[in-house]
């Protein structure tokens, strides 16, 4: 009786260790390597809807303007990001000088106003007017520009009636910034 114990302690000893040294089969899957980039908001200004960049040389001189004077610019403005975005388009003039500009503001700042349009059909749209002071104070929406579009634009400067009181007044280093937001 204990050599049949034995023997079956042997066998179950041996059936154990055969089956943990057998191999069992594995594979294995993967994916390639990844990158994750995130995009942009991008918007672009050009004279000529051909060379862009996000500064546009305009008709930045406007001396010695009297009552009734109007001048404009066109140009135009792209949504080149590199994300599938809509970008709301709002504009805030900049005064870069405003120590040297602090007198003439009260005196003219409500005087001259510039009137910003869109061409759509061969029409020119009015999107926004404001003197330079509302302009400064507070950015105004103008559009939005789905992605990689570009549409035409135009602002116009005019400037009200003036007197005697407002002569010899100027308003220099003046920048209009254009904002690109992105839009829900």
């Amino acid at each position: 009786m204990k050599k049949i114990f034995i023997l079956l302690s042997v066998l179950v000893v041996i059936i154990f260790a055969s089956k943990s040294v057998r191999a069992l089969f594995s594979s294995q899957a993967k994916t390639a390597s990844l990158t994750f980039t995130t995009g942009n908001a991008d918007l672009q200004i050009s004279a000529d809807s051909q060379n862009w960049s996000n500064t546009l040389a305009v008709t930045s001189d406007h001396s010695n303007m009297s009552s009734g004077y109007s001048s404009n610019q066109d140009f135009y403005l792209r949504n080149n990001s590199l994300s599938p975005i809509s970008l709301k388009i709002s504009v805030r003039l900049e005064d870069l000088s405003p120590i040297e500009n602090a007198s003439a503001w009260p005196i003219i700042g409500d005087k001259i106003h510039i009137t910003f349009q869109k061409l759509t059909d061969n029409q020119w749209t009015n999107l926004a007017t404001a003197s330079l002071k509302d302009w400064r104070d507070s950015a105004k929406d103008l559009d939005t520009l789905s992605q990689n579009s570009a549409s035409q634009y135009r602002f116009l400067v005019t400037l009200d009636d003036v007197d005697n009181t407002h002569a010899g007044q100027s308003l220099t280093n003046l920048s209009l910034k254009f904002i690109g937001l992105q839009s829900p």
